[in-house]
């Protein structure tokens, strides 16, 4: 009922009322709770090893070895003009058979860190040199070249470029905390039992 909506919604006015103006009034980290977040959760800092990949794909699904063995011409000779310069975004458009990837130049997402695609693919990525065409491999899709554009070793990321993210974390985690005290100390002042969950 409309009574019931506004009562409930009354309430969750003054809840949050009492949590913004006496739980929550002062809770600032400082500089030293970020230092020891910082310190004490390296894995949350840690940039994998990525790479940012282009590919183009020619499919060989459901192709007799004769066809199948012209797509493999097709790549070879694809992979012999990307050596000799030609702009890799353009060969894409032209013979790349993957769609999702062809609006984009055969880009494949932002940055390819290991473990997000296939060992064939993912091998090929991080073993060829920065600025180079892969060897053609093969996938249950079909055959591929790469070109690697950009290569970044795994690195920790300097506490000043992740200090306002530190922040955001260390202030949820202080508030969080304020909020189960306050519980606390309510049910326990006024005698609160659990009627459900």
């Amino acid at each position: 009922t409309y009574d019931f909506f506004e009562k409930d919604n009354k309430e969750f006015i003054i809840i949050e009322k009492y949590k913004k103006e006496k739980i929550l009034k002062n809770i600032e980290p400082t500089e030293e709770e970020l230092l020891i977040y910082y310190e004490q959760n390296p894995s949350l800092f840690l940039v994998k090893e990525r790479v940012i990949v282009r590919h183009i794909l020619l499919l060989t699904n459901n192709l007799n070895e004769a066809e199948k063995n012209k797509k493999y011409e097709l790549i070879k000779n694809i992979k012999k003009i990307a050596e000799e310069g030609k702009d890799f975004s353009e060969l894409v458009i032209k013979y790349s058979e993957d769609e999702t990837t062809k609006k984009s130049g055969g880009k494949i997402g932002e940055y390819l860190e290991r473990g997000q695609t296939f060992k064939e693919f993912e091998d090929a990525a991080f073993n060829t040199k920065e600025g180079g065409i892969s060897d053609i491999i093969e996938t249950e899709y079909g055959f591929h070249i790469l070109k690697v554009e950009k290569k970044e070793k795994e690195k920790k990321l300097d506490f000043k470029e992740i200090k306002d993210k530190i922040y955001d974390f260390v202030k949820l985690e202080k508030e969080n905390e304020a909020i189960k005290n306050e519980e606390e100390r309510l049910i326990k002042k006024y005698n609160l039992k659990l009627v459900f969950k």
